[in-house]
Formats: C-alpha cells, sequence, structure tokens
C-alpha cells in the first residue's frame, strides 16, 4: 500500500495550478497579484497512475527535458571512462555519495558492466535515513524503468556510458531533507548511489511540530503568488519537526500530506494554512488525529462491472484550499476503503485516472462523520464514446494556446484541451443525452489574466460541432489599496472576489505587500467580496466596469474576539443532546459582515468566539428544523444561546393558479407560519404551479402570494406526521369581482340579463365574465347563480 502511494508523490507539482494561469503573469509597478480561485473539482493529482511506464515517468520528471526556464544540464562532472570486466556503476553527480541544494539538477551516469548495454534503473526513498539501499526498509518511488546504451534519452554518446538528467525544478530535487537512492541492475552486477537533498537557505521559511511525531510527512509551501513556482518542500524529522524554506516573501498555503503512507490509514493530518511569509515563522503545527470513521464503496461502470484500481479520495469539506487528505485504489471488485477522522468530507474520484476514458462522477454530498459512522459511497462512471468539438477564438482570430474545455451532465464530467489551430474534442458518452445532454464551457480559471469569454452552452448533445469560444481581451477592471481602518498600514494577502450581477461570472486576486490589487474584468456590473484575515468580511456592491479600471481604495475594519456565545443543541420532545450539528453565528449580512462556525459534540453543546455585536444563531441539520431565532447581543461576554430542533414529520403540498384562467401561477411565495412554536417555513412554487413545504407538527396559517395578484390566506391547517393537500387559487389585482358580470363595478340587474343570456346562449362569455358569472362556485353557469346574483344585489 505504500509503494501504491509513493508512485503518487508527484502530485505535489501540479498545486502550482491554484492560481490557474497558463501565461506568465505581467509585470507592473505595483507588483499586483492576479490569478483566480479554483473550485473542489479542479484540485486533482495529476502526475498519478504513472506505475510502470517509463516514458510517462521520464517527462514527469524532466529527465531528458530542461523546461525553459531550469537550470543548464549538468555535463561538466567527472564522468568516468568505461573500463573492461567492471561491474555495474551508478554515480549521481559524478559520485557514489554526494548532496545538493534543494532545486539542483541531479546527473545519473551508469556504467554498464562489461559486456552489457541496458539495465533497469530504480529510485528510492532512504526511508530510515542511513545512506544505505535496504529495499524492505526504503520506499521504491517508481518500478523498474529500462534504459538502453545510445537510446534517443542516452545524454551521452559514449559507448558503454549512459547518462540521463533530473531537472531540478521539478521531482524528487524539490523535497528537502530527504535522501535518495538510485539503483541499477545489469548482467553483470548491481550499485547504489546517494543523494541527500539540504534545504535552501533563506531569510523566510515556516516551522513547526507534528503532534504527535512522525518522520516523513511532507510539508509543502505552494506560492500563492506566482502560479509557475513549484510547491518547495521538507520532510519532517523523527521528532516531527519541521521548517520549509521558500525563496521570496510572500502568500503561501502550507499544507501537510502523507504521500508515503506513514501514518497507514490510521491517522490524518487536521489542517493546513494559508500564510504571509515576510521571516521565520515558528508555531505552525500539524495536529495527526485518529481515524474514527470511514467511507466504504464500489466503483462500477456503466454495465454494473467493477473498475479496479482508480484513485478514491476524500476532502475535508471546510478546508482553506480543497486538498484530498487520504486517498485509496479501489481493488479488483471495485472496492474501496478510506477512513477519516471525525469532521466533514465529501469523497470523489481522481479524474486523471479517468479522463480521457470515461466520464469523471459527480462528488458526493457532505457526510458529516463522527466517531464509528460507515459512510456508504458508490460511483458509477460511463465510457467515453462520442465527442463535443468547436473552435476557440481570441478576439477573432484562432487562439494558439492550450484552453481548457469541460462538459458537465448529469451522468459525469469531462475534460480536454485546445490545440494550436484552436480547435478542441471534448471526450463525451452519448448516453448522458437522455438526461438532457452537456453543459460546456471554457475553464476560465486557466485562461491567462487579461482574457475572458462569456460563452456558455447548454443542452449540448454528443456528436455536435461548432460549439465555439469567443475569448476577448479585457481593457478595464478594478485597481486599488486595502488598508487597515484604525492602523491605516496596508493589508496584504487579502482574498478579493468579483461576481457579475447578471451572469454570475467570478473573477479573483488578492493584493500585494503594498495592499495593492489589480484585476482585469470585462464589461459589467459587479459585486465585490473581501475576505481578509483578522477583519470583518467587506462587500463593495454595484461597480460598473467599462473599458478603463476603477479606481477603489478600501478600509477594513480589524476584528477583535472579545466575546463568545455558546449553548446545547437539543431535541424538542426528548431534551436529548444533539451531536454533530453544525452551528453558524453571523451579523446581519451588510457592507460589513461576520460569519463563525462549529460542530456541537457529544453532549451537544457548542462554542463560539465573536466580536461584540449582534448575532442570529443557527443550528443546521438536513430534516430537522430550529425553534425560533432571537437575535444574541454580545458586548465583550459570554452568552448563552440554547437551540431547539424539531423534526420536519409533515408538510403542505399543492397547486396553484389562477382564479380566472385556471392556469398555474410560478414562482409564487407559499408560507405556513406556526405562531404557537415560533416557526414558519416556505417554498416557492414550480413552473407548473405545485409547492411543497416541509413542516414540523403544529398548526398554521397557509398564505401565498405573488405578483399582480391579492394575497390569500387560510388558517387552522394543521399537520401532525402527514401530508396536507390545499390546493391554492390566486385572484388577479383589478379582476372582476363575483357577480359583476358586465365589469362596470356595481351588482344590479343589468348583470342579471348578462347573466341571462349567457344561460340562454344567446351571448358567449369571456374567460373573466364565466368566472364572475359562476356566483355560487359550483364550476356552472345556471339558474342557480342567478338566485345567488340576486341575493347579492338586494343583500349585500
Amino acid at each position: 500500500m505504500r509503494k501504491l502511494f509513493a508512485n503518487t508523490f508527484l502530485f505535489i507539482f501540479s498545486l502550482t495550478a491554484l492560481s490557474g494561469n497558463t501565461a506568465p503573469p505581467r509585470d507592473n509597478e505595483m507588483d499586483a497579484h492576479h490569478g483566480k480561485l479554483q473550485p473542489i473539482e479542479y484540485f486533482h493529482s495529476r502526475s498519478f497512475g504513472l506505475t510502470g511506464k517509463y516514458p510517462e515517468f521520464l517527462q514527469k520528471l524532466d529527465v531528458h527535458e530542461n523546461q525553459e526556464n531550469s537550470p543548464p544540464l549538468i555535463s561538466a562532472v567527472n564522468t568516468p571512462t568505461h573500463l573492461s570486466l567492471e561491474p555495474l556503476q551508478i554515480l549521481v553527480n559524478g559520485s557514489d555519495s554526494t548532496s545538493i541544494i534543494q532545486g539542483e539538477d541531479m546527473l545519473i551516469t551508469v556504467v554498464f558492466s562489461d559486456g552489457s548495454a541496458e539495465a533497469d534503473i530504480n529510485l528510492w526513498f532512504d526511508l530510515n535515513a542511513d545512506a544505505l539501499w535496504d529495499p524492505e526498509t526504503d520506499l521504491d518511488i517508481e518500478n523498474p524503468f529500462h534504459i538502453v546504451d545510445n537510446d534517443a534519452q542516452d545524454e551521452d554518446p559514449a559507448f558503454g556510458i549512459y547518462q540521463f538528467n533530473i531537472s531540478g525544478s521539478a521531482g524528487i530535487s524539490m523535497v528537502a531533507n530527504m535522501g535518495i537512492l538510485v539503483t541499477g541492475e545489469d548482467t553483470g552486477g548491481s550499485d547504489a548511489a546517494y543523494v541527500f537533498i539540504q534545504p535552501i537557505q533563506t531569510d523566510y521559511s515556516v516551522a513547526g511540530q507534528i503532534i504527535p511525531a512522525f518522520s516523513n510527512l511532507f510539508i509543502l509551501a505552494v506560492s500563492l503568488d506566482n502560479p509557475y513556482q513549484e510547491p518547495w518542500i521538507t520532510v519532517s524529522n523523527i521528532d516531527g519537526e519541521y521548517e520549509v524554506f521558500v525563496p521570496v516573501p510572500g502568500n503561501y498555503l502550507i499544507v501537510l500530506v502523507d504521500f508515503l503512507m506513514v501514518l497507514e490509514g490510521e491517522w490524518m493530518a487536521e489542517t493546513n494554512y494559508i500564510e504571509y511569509v515576510d521571516g521565520h515563522l515558528v508555531g505552525y503545527n500539524f495536529q495527526i488525529l485518529p481515524v474514527v470513521g470511514e467511507f466504504t464503496g464500489q466503483l462500477t461502470d456503466q454495465d454494473g462491472l467493477p473498475v479496479s484500481g482508480i484513485e478514491i479520495h476524500v476532502i475535508r469539506e471546510d478546508a482553506s484550499f480543497p486538498f484530498p487528505l487520504s486517498m485509496t485504489n479501489t481493488d479488483p471488485d471495485g472496492n474501496y476503503t478510506i477512513g477519516v477522522y471525525a469532521s466533514d468530507w465529501i469523497v470523489s474520484v481522481n479524474s486523471d485516472y479517468l479522463i480521457p476514458f470515461y466520464l469523471v462522477p459527480p462528488p458526493s454530498e457532505v457526510f458529516t462523520i463522527l466517531p464509528g459512522d460507515t459512510v456508504v459511497q458508490d460511483f458509477r462512471i460511463y465510457a467515453v464514446d462520442s465527442y463535443i468539438s468547436g473552435t476557440v477564438y481570441l478576439d477573432d482570430a484562432v487562439y494558439d494556446q492550450g484552453v481548457t474545455i469541460i462538459g458537465d451532465s448529469e451522468l459525469g464530467s469531462a475534460q480536454t484541451t485546445s490545440g494550436v489551430d484552436g480547435t478542441y474534442m471534448l471526450p463525451v458518452s452519448g448516453l448522458a443525452d437522455q438526461a438532457g445532454g452537456y453543459s460546456v464551457s471554457i475553464d476560465e480559471y486557466e485562461l491567462p489574466e487579461g482574457l475572458s469569454s462569456q460563452d456558455h452552452y447548454e443542452g449540448v448533445f454528443s456528436g455536435s460541432d461548432g460549439i465555439d469560444f469567443h475569448l476577448m481581451t479585457l481593457t478595464g477592471g478594478v485597481s486599488g489599496f486595502i488598508y487597515d481602518a484604525v492602523t491605516f498600514n496596508p493589508v496584504a494577502g487579502t482574498q478579493l472576489h468579483l461576481i457579475e450581477t447578471e451572469t454570475a461570472q467570478h473573477f479573483s486576486g488578492m493584493t500585494n505587500d503594498s495592499g495593492y490589487f489589480e484585476i482585469a474584468l470585462p464589461a459589467g456590473i459587479f459585486n465585490m467580496l473581501i475576505f481578509p484575515q483578522d477583519y470583518y468580511n467587506h462587500l463593495i456592491p454595484d461597480i460598473m466596469v467599462t473599458d478603463a479600471y476603477v479606481q477603489l481604495t478600501v478600509y477594513l475594519e480589524p476584528l477583535i474576539l472579545s466575546g463568545s456565545i455558546y449553548g446545547y443543541v437539543t431535541e424538542l420532545m426528548s431534551g436529548n443532546p444533539v451531536n454533530g450539528v453544525p452551528v453558524t453565528a453571523s451579523t446581519g449580512f451588510d457592507n460589513s459582515w461576520f460569519t463563525a462556525d462549529t460542530l456541537t459534540d457529544s453532549t451537544g453543546y457548542y462554542s463560539l468566539e465573536v466580536p461584540s455585536g449582534t448575532f442570529f444563531v443557527q443550528a443546521v441539520l438536513e430534516g430537522w428544523a430550529q425553534l425560533g431565532n432571537s437575535p444574541v447581543a454580545v458586548d465583550n461576554d459570554q452568552v448563552q444561546q440554547d437551540l431547539i430542533l424539531a423534526p420536519l414529520s409533515g408538510a403542505i403540498q399543492g397547486m396553484v393558479t389562477d382564479v380566472v384562467t385556471g392556469l398555474p401561477v410560478a414562482g409564487a411565495w407559499v408560507y405556513a407560519d406556526n405562531g404557537a412554536q415560533n416557526w414558519g417555513s416556505g417554498a416557492d412554487t414550480a413552473e407548473d404551479g405545485s409547492y411543497t413545504v416541509a413542516l414540523i407538527n403544529g398548526v398554521y396559517v397557509v398564505s401565498a402570494e405573488a405578483d399582480g395578484y391579492l394575497t390569500f390566506e387560510s388558517s387552522d391547517i394543521e399537520v401532525q406526521d402527514d401530508f396536507i393537500s390545499l390546493d391554492i387559487a390566486l385572484t388577479p389585482e383589478g379582476s372582476l369581482q363575483l357577480g359583476d358580470v358586465n365589469g362596470d363595478q356595481a351588482l344590479n340587474v343589468l348583470d342579471v340579463v348578462l347573466l341571462v343570456g349567457f344561460i340562454l346562449g344567446s351571448q358567449e362569455p369571456t374567460p373573466q365574465q364565466a368566472w364572475a358569472a359562476d356566483v355560487n362556485g359550483d364550476g356552472a353557469i345556471n339558474v342557480l347563480d342567478i338566485v345567488s346574483l340576486v341575493d347579492l344585489i338586494l343583500n349585500g
């Protein structure tokens, strides 16, 4: 099992996609930070599944090709000449034991045994730090890959000597405090060479402790400012201590990952950090928690057959970044099991194992795992059998840079990249056509800064062509500074989100050291949401962007957690505590607001640190309702607020129609109010006028309202663990009243005359007249309506 996860360690180098751009960032005099935050489904291990595939492995490690910005190949080393009768010899940078600085190249030299011209090569992690190869203790990074003297990848043309370079800009060279063993075997013998990777030494680092202590855990520092920088990585020592160095100050995501399965599925890391690193930061500890619950399930294809060897992983629902914390592969029967600690989790299938051969199934819902819980979550994947195609343009010319195209359907999602001619072919399953087809769009999170697309397609069927996308160069946007409202110091590392009010397009960025931000946007009206650390959240509504930059200066109120709200969550009938309930305390949503959340413990207890102010406290549990929601005032003190939950055991349901035409009324609001328990709930009607309002037991007043209609109200409707049917007919505003057949706003003999004409058939009523003429409401126009109308005229 550990070997399986060692083969996936290259996942760390996909994390530079956190900012999502695919072209170098543009310079500006303020050194502004650009980029867009990624959705959950974007985070997946792009390098998994390479076991035993020599060409792909070399490509991922950049063994034979330096990237454009990589250090040059190491060639000026003491390369030995081939000697007759010598056994196989392995060297790293010309030595059988050496060290390098993190990020430097490693030149691997293989001197074949006499008479041999090919060999098998392995790379290993030296887990016990003894600089000696022990296959029982050390962990192989990759299955053996085969080399042949003077093949296309051999960088030394001399007979009997084989060389290949592992670039320092990617791969194992970025893992500090770790020893690497390179082993080889040919027909004449075997050998091993050792290299220790020392960390870079700078004035910027993050350090902490693994609690309890575990060695050989990976700690990553992922730059949020430079999307092209590979993560800087270190490994915890035997005391569980770590220090990860970074080359420049900036905003970093600090993540702990158990790539080597040191925790063996029995423990998991609790959290990660987003920090502005401007010196040697200490005290960033990672709590390792015991696994107390698990996910289990089966992965099958569209025919119900099991699919083995596919990675399943879990993500903390409230993580700062959606990073997989544990993973496993399906067994030969398609089954999997993943242990987790008590928290809220999402389980999903790693898309790299499926694209382009299968649709990627959607992730699970959020599950709250408590001690002893086992959640069964099955997945079904659908094989690709067709394509959706089109072309990507930029300002009406073919765009020759790769753009990610995404297709979403009820059966799963697909993904591909456009080519240099701008065309793309998105692999899809025709089975999704029966469920409405695909939603096809560009992954805007990967577009270079300054480009955008407003194209989005719904209901696209497999085999469709001409699904084109038109990128446009953005010439406008927002820029400015964010300051502390008290000290007037700049606020660095603040996340900014801009959402277009009509299209819901999302753009984001971050302030730099000077508190400066600059985000390119298309023309439109935007709401700007600011989520800083240690400050109140902030909203700037209705920012109008045209073809220029809107300049903003924002002052944020510091957040001082001077009080707390605590209490117990219990059931209404039994009074028993409710464990694992999400509880949220929030101020009213204005231009500035604060929200805190937590889970109740086994006694139903919760506690939230809050600033002084007025809060609404809410316990949200599916299938339950919270009774009462009085505001809570906190003034530098601790306030108790107990919460009571009652089950939603019944409902009121029915149809809302126009009383004149009988047609359904969509979008009407139906509300049931239980005044005795200070609780109520409502729902909008669907397109067909139907509605369902889930309720707790009680007696209700039901009202319904819609634009252009008079309000309806009905009282004394009792719900007791049952479903009550209530159809509602809404009267249009300004419509005829019953009996006013001729519409003159009066009840008199003229209405009787017209009503007689309807009954005799000498005149045909309009729909409105027919409604007004059915005075007694029996659904027919007859002499009984005349009797009722005369009574109304005489007696009102």
